[in-house]
């Protein structure tokens, strides 16, 4: 089974808004797997170890073989909004006041009610605590927020340099729903604001492509994950 390559957050784009208005006018492209209610984690869940799947296009990593989905969404946005805010907000080892970084700042404001469609907004807290569930589906994962923050700090746009000029560039506007920041559980750790991949404002792509290597293995690893879900029965491939 292959997985789209399509840029960004989704097939159907249209127009962004702070507030959270739809792509594709009634939000169509919104990533099904998010709102269906069809998983559901514990804590427990998110801690625990899983069988991996190699990467074939990339034999260093792996993806969890257990993974319960047999369809790829037709939105990357489920995978790669969560790497985006992980990589753009601070780590859990870092120093300094967080209520004072911009990112922080617009995890916790952007996006309006009606985006968040009365779900709990995820909090840094939340998002430090979610890595570890990451890093059981992708074993590339710690190096992909590292580089992906790397390829940030390197940023230079017209509103500044480094994180802070990329958030008020490319995190200034919302598009389709809030997103689970758990795959496909919008209840255990909360949601993060839909950061836009709207035609008018491709903001997703403009941050992923910082680093195009690390796209084209996080696009490989999703590929193989549902793969995995398909054809490898849980548990029986050990990977690396």
């Amino acid at each position: 089974m292959g997985y789209s390559t399509e840029k960004g957050g989704g097939r159907r784009r249209g127009k962004g808004s702070k507030g959270g208005k739809a792509e594709g006018g009634k939000g169509k492209a919104w990533d099904a797997a998010q709102n269906s209610g069809a998983i559901k984690y514990t804590l427990e869940d998110l801690t625990r170890l899983r069988p991996q799947r190699v990467v074939e296009a990339f034999p260093h990593l792996s993806v969890a073989a257990d993974w319960p989905e047999s369809r790829p969404p037709r939105s990357g946005s489920a995978f790669y909004l969560p790497l985006i805010w992980s990589a753009l907000l601070p780590s859990e080892s870092g120093d300094g006041d967080p209520t004072s970084d911009l990112a922080v700042q617009q995890l916790n404001s952007l996006g309006d009610e009606k985006h968040f469609s009365s779900r709990r907004r995820a909090g840094l807290l939340d998002v430090w605590q979610a890595q570890v569930f990451w890093r059981q589906i992708f074993s590339g994962w710690d190096d992909w927020v590292n580089r992906l923050r790397a390829a940030m700090m390197r940023f230079q746009g017209p509103e500044g340099s480094g994180i802070e000029g990329l958030v008020k560039s490319h995190v200034q506007r919302v598009s389709v729903k809030a997103g689970a920041l758990v795959y496909g559980d919008l209840e255990i750790l909360g949601a993060l604001p839909h950061i836009s991949n709207a035609q008018k404002s491709p903001d997703q792509d403009a941050i992923l492509e910082l680093d195009f290597s690390l796209r084209m293995e996080i696009e490989a690893s999703v590929a193989t994950l549902f793969l995995a879900s398909t054809s490898t029965p849980s548990g029986e491939d050990q990977g690396s």
